[in-house]
């Protein structure tokens, strides 16, 4: 019934029987399409490949870059082609579009005819440019663009574009193809200064210049400040490459990395396979999945390894949720994948134009929770409540309450007493200098000098404002009089009284300044701890910085795996190919340590009383698609597609 840690390296006995394999590495169920296995991505998208692609992977995949691969313009200009060739290829390269135009609710036909034009438009400039070789040749793409119908000359001096190029063309394609004698000097003067087509070896780090002296050396500047002096050029780059790395390392941020699991235990959970291999039928069979793909590198080995602990991994994904197993694939939408999409840097990825988990050889070890998550929340949001995209980047308004309510627990919670002080005192000095801002702009010292007592006046309202402080509950009476005797105020120095807008920017200030005096902590939220660690990380680690960690849909995916391991340990169990990853996204933070010099550690998922809150609203939501029938319901809508 129980199985213990097993390590990696070897073949655990619980997931693999001690006989020889009774299955042969095969693709089962229905074709997913869009492998990393079909690589049309080597040498670029055509427009025979876009009839294998599904709307959302036409979306995803029809642009610039993957039309026309980015060519390695360095390798180019080593290869002996000509600099200044090379930099017009990549100025024509620059100046297409980066993807389709599209248009507010436009129909499926015309988006697909759009993507298409597309495709031709960037293949034949693409085709085009690389078949430039000499100096000679940049007078090609002018002829090009006009011979084959992009443009047309409408006078002398004037040309616009054609139909033919479905409104691609942009006046800075037209500059980029229209190379003139002066565009070649501007493109030599750039090439040099940009060191334009020089290797990394030999190229000078960017914000740093070397400049030799009438005196035979050579000088490594910043700006004007001199930073080396050396007698040789190469001694010269050398210091400077140096000078940019020590620079550069302190700014730069690390990279993220998952541990890779020591070992894999699945232990106090039920023996569902009796230690029997499956195949890639059981899945279909057992958990209704639409489909599954191996690696060409997988072996045989490898492929049943995975299979077994993906199986229990779906049954204990099940078990956890309190659904039957054929309810995992979402309505028969899931499909598995293991190691034949991606790059392999990733441990797993979920991809949602394919409905489709990928898992790779051993780093997909413990992600699998985690992913399966992204697939509830992407197909429940995009089968069932017909959006289109996942329900935590959906409006509040498209989505259930209880599933709003998994959100608003992860991002914010109550406040503690202290934080309650700290922020209602904060708010009160905030709203009050805005308001007594307010007050001196109406009434001005510069002004009030010049009347008699008319700094006391103003001293006199500024006091009778000010009584909100004691009194905060005051009607609208009170913010009428208030505005009526700064109006009188103003008339001693002015013809002019407040105006409309004036009276109505006092009233709102002063309700927000009444409204701080107000505040109760019922009324208030702070952002949870697994919010601010989640920015924290983001501000840790490179690749993140741009609001990974802090995604509303990676925040719900970290906190669904955390969810899946509280509840098999309530079975008694675990289970760490399913989320065995789930503690540990957590990074080092070396710039705020603790007592003792360490690095405080920041835990990038729900702990404490904040993660009991969050699997009780995850509970709550379970219980809700459940009594909904909405896996019933996701069934139904996929039968009635494949009909």
């Amino acid at each position: 019934m129980m199985s213990g840690g097993r390590a990696l390296t070897a073949m655990p006995p619980f997931y693999m029987e001690e006989k020889n394999m009774d299955i042969v590495k095969k693709d089962f169920g229905q074709h997913i399409g869009g492998a990393k296995k079909e690589l049309w991505k080597i040498n670029g998208l055509c427009t025979c490949d876009l009839q294998t692609l599904n709307a959302a992977e036409r979306t995803k995949y029809v642009n610039k870059n993957n039309v026309w691969k980015k060519p390695n313009y360095t390798k180019m200009v080593e290869e002996g082609h000509d600099p200044l060739v090379v930099y017009s290829i990549k100025k024509i390269r620059d100046a297409l579009p980066t993807k389709p135009l599209t248009r507010n609710r436009q129909s499926v036909e015309d988006e697909h005819k759009r993507q298409n034009q597309f495709v031709e438009f960037v293949s034949e400039f693409r085709d085009m440019a690389m078949s430039l070789k000499t100096e000679a040749d940049l007078t090609l793409p002018a002829v090009f663009i006009f011979k084959n119908g992009y443009i047309e000359r409408k006078s002398v001096y004037s040309v616009s574009a054609t139909e033919k190029c479905h409104q691609l063309m942009s006046n800075k394609l037209y500059q980029a193809c229209n190379i003139s004698s002066g565009t070649i000097e501007k493109y030599k003067s750039e090439i040099k200064k940009k060191q334009f087509g020089v290797s990394s070896e030999d190229k000078v780090p960017s914000g740093l210049r070397i400049d030799e002296t009438l005196n035979g050396r050579f000088r490594v500047r910043k700006g004007y400040t001199i930073l080396y002096e050396c007698y040789s050029y190469d001694e010269a780059l050398k210091l400077a490459k140096e000078y940019s790395k020590e620079k550069n390392t302190k700014n730069r941020k690390g990279k993220f990395t998952p541990k890779q699991l020591a070992s894999i235990d699945r232990t106090g959970l039920p023996d569902i396979r009796c230690k029997k291999n499956v195949s890639g039928e059981d899945f279909v069979k057992d958990f209704s999945i639409r489909g599954g793909e191996f690696g060409n590198w997988l072996s045989e080995n490898d492929a049943q390894y995975s299979l077994n602990m993906a199986y229990d991994a779906f049954y204990d994904f099940a078990l956890a949720l309190g659904v039957s197993p054929e309810d995992v694939s979402l309505g028969g939408n899931l499909s598995i994948a293991f190691g034949s999409r991606g790059s392999g840097n990733a441990t797993a990825h979920y991809e949602p134009e394919r409905m489709v988990i990928n898992l790779t050889k051993m780093k997909g070890a413990g992600s699998l929770g985690h992913e399966l998550f992204h697939a509830l929340d992407d197909i429940l949001g995009r089968k069932y409540y017909g959006l289109n995209k996942m329900l935590s980047e959906a409006p509040s308004t498209s989505v259930s309450e209880s599933f709003k309510h998994i959100v608003e627990t992860m991002l914010w919670k109550k406040p503690t007493e202290e934080e309650f002080k700290a922020k209602k005192a904060k708010a009160i000095e905030s709203r009050k200098m805005m308001l007594l801002s307010l007050f001196d702009r109406f009434l001005p010292d510069s002004s009030l000098e010049k009347v008699e007592s008319g700094k006391e006046k103003k001293e006199q309202i500024k006091e009778y404002m000010l009584q909100l402080s004691v009194v905060p509950k005051l009607n609208l009476e009170f913010k009428t009089d208030l505005s009526d005797k700064i109006s009188e105020t103003m008339k001693l120095f002015s013809r002019r009284s407040l105006r409309k807008e004036d009276r109505k920017q006092l009233y709102w200030t002063l309700h927000f300044y009444i409204e701080a005096l107000e505040m109760t902590s019922d009324k208030i939220k702070v952002p949870t701890d697994y919010q601010k660690n989640s920015k924290r990380m983001d501000s840790l680690y490179s690749k993140q910085s741009h609001g990974y960690w802090t995604s509303e849909c990676e925040m719900f995916a970290r906190a669904g795996a955390c969810f899946l391991t509280d509840m098999l340990k309530q079975h008694g169990g675990r289970d760490d190919y399913l989320c065995g990853h789930s503690e540990l996204a957590y990074g080092l933070d070396y710039e705020n340590t603790n007592d003792d010099g360490s690095p405080t550690i920041v835990r990038a998922y729900p702990t404490g009383q904040e993660r009991i809150e969050i699997n009780k609203a995850f509970l709550a939501w379970f219980d809700e698609l459940k009594n909904a029938n909405v896996f019933e319901k996701l069934k139904e809508k996929t039968h009635e597609k494949n009909l």
